[in-house]
């Protein structure tokens, strides 16, 4: 529900965020890391409630009101490099554009919905910037080694149940956006840190530049199914599940 200035309550006003990034900063290192994936999951599945829809602030890197970098993974706000790579912001949209059209739950780091036939558990293990980070002290920060800013937490595990399904089996497609996959970033720092990339690398780039994927049959027992999930620091999963 919104008010006016007079007082006036309007319940059917859409609210919409417009221009929305996690900080001013075109040279935020963070930006090309998993962080950005976990910060959007983070805040589209806790306001997508309350809000009629969200903008995100820019499409790529080439949106720049500073000097251009010679870097391609220099901090950018965009969801692409200004040479058309995927960053890890990118591939999260595309997870949350799976998110069904009704709620069933949702709790800290966890939202279920349901389209259809078809159940989606989207996961996200969240860290936030330290203290120092957030004063701009880059002391703990280098080109190839970003994730020493962020506060200090533990891997997370998820013991899911679902109950009252009808017997039968299950088709169960995970897809993750962790450091070790869906993260061109941490792709180009495997390659070596190129810099320039050449057509090879940013080809190659493109081409990994997908979430990791796992898709499995289960049984259910007694009308039940039972899945456990461990998430790192800033990873991100959503996990779809089908009678067939």
């Amino acid at each position: 529900m919104t008010v006016d200035a007079a007082g006036k309550k309007e319940p059917h006003m859409p609210l919409i965020v417009e221009e929305w990034s996690n900080n001013i900063w075109q040279r935020d290192l963070c930006n090309d890391t998993c962080y950005k994936s976990a910060y959007l999951f983070k805040n589209i599945l806790e306001n997508n409630q309350a809000l009629s829809a969200m903008g995100y602030f820019a499409l790529n890197d080439r949106l720049d009101e500073v000097p251009p970098s010679a870097e391609t993974f220099h901090g950018g706000f965009g969801l692409f490099t200004r040479d058309d790579i995927p960053q890890s912001a990118c591939l999260a949209l595309e997870l949350l554009a799976r998110m069904g059209d009704r709620l069933l739950q949702q709790g800290e780091g966890y939202l279920v919905s349901q389209r259809g036939e078809e159940l989606q558990i989207f996961l996200y293990h969240y860290s936030h910037y330290d203290l120092l980070y957030r004063y701009r002290h880059v002391a703990n920060m280098t080109r190839t080694n970003r994730d020493q800013v962020f506060v200090h937490r533990e891997s997370r595990a998820y013991y899911i149940r679902l109950k009252n399904l009808r017997e039968g089996s299950y088709q169960v497609c995970r897809y993750g956006i962790t450091r070790s996959g869906g993260s061109s970033y941490d792709e180009w720092v495997r390659f070596g840190a190129p810099s320039p990339l050449n057509r090879e690398e940013r080809e190659r780039l493109c081409r990994l530049a997908c979430p990791q994927y796992r898709r499995e049959r289960m049984q259910t027992a007694g009308g039940e199914l039972h899945l456990r999930i461990s998430l790192e620091p800033q990873d991100v999963c959503l996990i779809r599940i089908r009678n067939t």
